[in-house]
């Protein structure tokens, strides 16, 4: 918290990490994946975890995630979801993939749901092994370069994406489309939408490439709108996370040298911008 460093560990150029966490938010472990398909498992010291290191040989363009528990990459050379747990033991999706993924999959209840990219634009509704949901893939309306998300709306599990030239899609667990969607939102996307809760209701947050910024409400319905200023939404990315325990604020990376923030009405947060690129991390320092 004062700064000063504690531990160090040595790892291959372009490393990126991946924080292993507990149920309580702590971080317990430390993942790190080189461009090269090395793979690190830090503990608290930054101390090389067995059988850590591994060599995968797996490289991607999709960046690694922890899923259940378990490192989760993309192997382009089997077109197939690449799985390593704490072990080093190493699993796989039983489907090969029509198309590579750029991003990783969203992971609720034992449940995943990815977009393999193609102008066919199916999006897949699997569980941990693989196996396709029934009614599932669903057909969406064209290329998109975000991913599918989980929401929770009215006790239910909802799918939702979005496409480049902004059409917003929601599906059931069943592959139903639901009532209101899709939706046609102005601008063109690049950036994932992320949920958030907002006075106890669920919404989307989206983000157009001319920096607008939306919240959209499960009945389809656009709740408010904001302009982020000298914001490129072409790179830039959400994040959704709770700063200072009074509810869930919205920062947005990825733009030049900046990160800005805004709570859920949009107005801007107290100090923000920031300097910054990456994307942040909330960490309890004390």
């Amino acid at each position: 918290p004062g700064g000063s460093p504690i531990a160090e560990a040595q790892l291959e150029a372009e490393a990126t990490l991946v924080p292993e966490r507990t149920p309580a938010g702590r971080v317990s472990a430390l993942w790190a994946v080189s461009s090269g398909g090395t793979v690190w498992r830090l503990g608290p010291g930054l101390e090389p975890l067995p059988p850590f290191p591994i060599a995968t040989g797996i490289t991607s363009a999709m960046p690694p995630a922890l899923i259940d528990g378990r490192l989760a990459l993309f192997a382009k050379a089997d077109s197939t979801l690449v799985f390593i747990d704490s072990e080093g033991t190493r699993s796989q999706l039983r489907q090969q993939l029509e198309a590579p993924l750029f991003l990783p999959p969203d992971a609720v209840g034992g449940r995943l749901v990815f977009y393999p990219k193609s102008f066919d634009a199916r999006i897949h509704l699997t569980d941990l092994q693989g196996t396709e949901a029934p009614g599932w893939p669903v057909q969406s309306s064209g290329i998109s370069f975000c991913a599918p998300r989980f929401i929770q709306a009215g006790g239910s599990t909802l799918v939702t994406f979005l496409t480049q030239a902004g059409l917003l899609h929601a599906w059931d667990l069943s592959g139903n489309q639901v009532t209101w969607f899709p939706v046609a939102l102005p601008g063109v996307f690049y950036a994932t939408p992320e949920p958030t809760i907002v006075a106890g209701r669920p919404f989307l947050i989206a983000l157009a490439q001319d920096g607008s910024l939306s919240l959209i409400g499960m009945d389809g319905k656009l709740a408010r709108q904001a302009s982020v200023p000298d914001l490129d939404g072409k790179s830039a990315r959400i994040f959704v996370g709770d700063i200072d325990g009074g509810g869930e604020e919205i920062l947005l990376y990825g733009s030049g040298a900046f990160i800005a923030g805004y709570d859920a009405s949009f107005r801007p947060l107290s100090g923000f911008p920031l300097k910054g690129v990456t994307r942040p991390q909330l960490v309890d320092l004390d």
